[in-house]
């Protein structure tokens, strides 16, 4: 996939110059452009850039007030921006890192600077996605996104949830009969149509050890039908691993899912 660079200045000669830079560092680089902020803002609409080079001073919408827009917006908001300005006075610079600026290059641009920036922004943006991408492998979206804005995560209370669980019958002996990369990939499969199913049914993946699976209904956002969810839940995963197992045609070494769920309540 290219890597997308939208380069936002009122003066096309600029334009013309920072992406010449750019393709003969990189001819896969996909660079889009506006004349100001909020034609910016606009091409935003259809397509998310990786990085955004935007000049400071244009007409209609300035750079200060298009990456102040970017960061109010949670679609746009982790889109690192490099600032191009002849401004290099602290107290101006200050206010485009306050802002949400990640970085600045002095105008006029140079080449060798600008390739540096822009290979330094697009290495901590991806640094950053795989952070995120771990972060929600391992925890729920709602509680990572806290965890990102506030560095920490507030306990909360549930009064009432339900635990889904699953294991497979007879999973032991059946690895006496499958290669080890067999296994593995055979449960991969099951276990991504799991968690397909259960994001469909409101339900939250905990984790999974070996064979089981467990999830749970009613976290992190309570709700009245945690229980309900969960039964439908288990009938659609019954029915994906019945069609599974039909198509595999391997009565010994095929997978049989043992189901079951409890709703709990506790009290504070």
């Amino acid at each position: 996939m290219k890597t997308t660079i939208l380069i936002v200045d009122d003066e096309t000669d600029n334009i013309d110059i920072i992406a010449d830079y750019l393709e003969q560092e990189n001819p896969d680089y996909d660079i889009q452009q506006a004349a100001n902020g909020q034609l910016a803002l606009k091409t935003l609409e259809k397509h998310l850039p990786d990085l955004i080079l935007t000049d400071w001073n244009m007409p209609v919408m300035d750079g200060l007030e298009l990456v102040k827009a970017l960061k109010a917006d949670e679609r746009t908001h982790d889109i690192p921006v490099i600032m191009q300005t002849a401004e290099t006075e602290d107290t101006q610079l200050k206010k485009a890192f306050e802002a949400g600026v990640m970085d600045y290059i002095k105008k006029p641009v140079s080449r060798l600077e600008l390739i540096a920036r822009v290979k330094s922004a697009l290495a901590l943006r991806q640094a950053q996605k795989r952070t995120e991408e771990l972060l929600l492998n391992i925890l729920p979206k709602e509680v990572a996104e806290e965890l990102k804005e506030k560095g920490k995560v507030t306990p909360k209370p549930y009064e009432e949830a339900t635990i889904l669980f699953t294991d497979f019958k007879g999973f032991s002996a059946i690895t006496q009969e499958m290669e080890a990369e067999a296994i593995v990939e055979e449960l991969d499969k099951v276990f991504v149509a799991m968690d397909r199913i259960i994001a469909q049914h409101r339900l939250e993946k905990i984790k999974t050890i070996g064979d089981a699976y467990m999830c749970a209904g009613g976290i992190p956002i309570a709700n009245q039908s945690h229980a309900s969810d969960a039964v439908r839940a288990a009938l659609a995963i019954q029915a994906w691993m019945n069609e599974y197992k039909q198509k595999q045609n391997r009565p010994k070494t095929c997978l049989t899912l043992n189901v079951g769920s409890a709703s709990i309540q506790a009290r504070w």
